[in-house]
C-alpha cells in the first residue's frame, strides 16, 4: 500500500466524495488486517480509518436529511395538488357517507 498520509489529511478528507472515502476505508482495512504494517503505520492508518468513517456518517446523514426534505416537499406538492381538485364545499372527511 502507497503511503499518501498527506492526501489523508482531515481538510483532505473533507472534500472527498462518499465513494472515494468508502474505497480509501477499505483500502485500510485491508491493510490493517494484513498484519503486515508497522506499529505506527498501523496506528496512523487506524487515525486516518476513523476521519473516513466519521466524514462518511457525516455525509450519508446529510443525504439523509435531502431525502427527508425531499419526500417532504413531494408531500406537501401532492397535498397542494390533491386539494386543489376538491371543490370548496366539498369535505375530507368521509364519515357523512356511512350509511348508518
Amino acid at each position: 500500500m502507497r503511503d499518501d498520509t498527506a492526501a489523508r489529511t482531515p481538510e483532505a478528507i473533507d472534500r472527498l466524495d462518499f465513494e472515494t472515502a468508502l474505497k480509501q476505508l477499505e483500502g485500510i482495512v485491508a491493510a490493517l488486517e494484513s498484519g503486515h504494517l508497522p506499529l505506527e503505520q498501523a496506528l496512523t492508518q487506524y487515525e486516518t480509518g476513523v476521519r473516513l468513517v466519521h466524514h462518511a456518517r457525516t455525509l450519508l446523514q446529510a443525504a439523509e436529511e435531502r431525502l427527508v426534505r425531499i419526500e417532504s416537499l413531494h408531500r406537501q406538492t401532492a397535498a397542494a395538488e390533491n386539494g386543489a381538485t376538491r371543490p370548496a364545499n366539498e369535505s375530507t372527511d368521509d364519515s357523512d357517507d356511512i350509511p348508518f
